[in-house]
């Protein structure tokens, strides 16, 4: 069933349901004559089923129908969500790298001392690998970065439903998606390059998956699109998924979305796991009620400023997991953006 939020969500004609296993084909296709089945939620098991609902039927009365039968583990219209962006800020030759206190903090621009993630001593283990690919699930990419490049690996945009995630610009340039590339740059950038920045990870790959738009606010995914991109990241062998993004008020995690995690967790690289990783939140509060960045299946990190204390935009509570670097100091973070006037 559903229940009240603050979360802004608008109906869709579509209904996202995962039938109970013991459920049969016939008991289906009597709970089911009226709808038309339009796409399926690829499950690593017993894949959930995206169904139409005829003109003038009201979809959250139907989907309740569904859920009160009792013969599946979810059923829920498939909203339309409002995402808002969390915004993250921005030995290697990269020439912005003594920028980077988040990084490496030797006091530059009035940063404390060791206010930072010690990547060095990190480095001399491993500064990531090629067959380590980190998903970032935002608002697209600059793929042809000079900093990204070379290290993307096939994304997708689950938000205009193709295979291209770039970031996009609106109005003849006035708004631009700017956020996802500036995820990436913090993720994965290119190090060693003897170009820009450095990312943590600075030898993975990143997988860019477009789920939301920071420049077209008209433009919001649905929970389709959330379950989804677990899925891709999943089938496309992803290690890492990185969520700098949040509901915009108070709202459960929803069941197509903790299955597709609870997927991923569960069948990840080959059954050993794909971690995901949510922004604790923006707004400064206890975020229990953020039931993505608290669920137990995800890590919860909120957010330090170069003075190494906790950022005052940021949201904390018990599901916190890690507290790491971000804005909210002296400095910003140093990472990448677009190209050219976009950027």
């Amino acid at each position: 069933r559903l229940y009240a939020m603050e979360d802004a969500r608008y109906l869709t004609e579509e209904l996202l349901v995962r039938w109970r296993p013991e459920t049969s084909p016939s008991q289906r296709a009597a709970l089911t004559a009226d709808l038309t089945e339009t796409a399926q939620l690829a499950y690593s098991v017993n894949p959930g089923v995206v169904y139409q609902v005829p003109n003038g039927v009201d979809p959250l009365k139907r989907s309740n129908q569904l859920a009160e039968s009792g013969a599946v583990l979810f059923s829920v219209p498939d909203f339309q969500l409002y995402r808002v962006p969390l915004s993250a800020g921005g030995g290697t030759n990269d020439p912005l790298f003594s920028n980077q206190w988040h990084l490496e903090s030797t006091g530059q621009s009035g940063a404390q001392v060791d206010a930072d993630i010690d990547v060095s001593g990190a480095w001399l283990t491993t500064r990531g690998s090629a067959d380590v690919i980190v998903a970032v699930m935002d608002s697209g990419c600059e793929l042809g970065h000079p900093d990204l490049a070379s290290n993307s690996v096939q994304g997708i945009d689950v938000l205009e439903d193709d295979n291209d995630p770039s970031a996009e610009s609106y109005l003849f340039g006035i708004l631009t998606d700017n956020h996802g590339t500036s995820v990436a740059g913090v993720a994965a950038g290119i190090g060693n390059n003897g170009v820009g920045i450095s990312g943590v990870a600075q030898e993975c790959s990143h997988m860019a998956i477009r789920f939301l738009s920071d420049g077209n606010i008209f433009l919001q995914p649905t929970l389709q699109d959330e379950a989804d991109s677990w899925n891709f990241a999943r089938q496309n062998g992803a290690s890492v998924m990185n969520c700098s993004w949040g509901p915009s008020g108070a709202a459960p995690i929803a069941g197509p979305t903790r299955a597709a995690i609870d997927d991923a967790n569960q069948n990840g690289r080959g059954g050993l796991g794909m971690l995901t990783l949510f922004a604790a939140g923006n707004s400064g509060t206890n975020n229990s009620g953020n039931g993505y960045a608290s669920y137990s299946g995800v890590v919860c990190v909120s957010a330090s400023s170069d003075q190494d204390l906790l950022s005052s935009y940021s949201s904390f509570g018990p599901s916190v997991d890690i507290c790491a670097p971000s804005n909210g100091g002296v400095n910003g973070v140093w990472t990448t953006d677009r190209l050219g006037s976009a950027g």
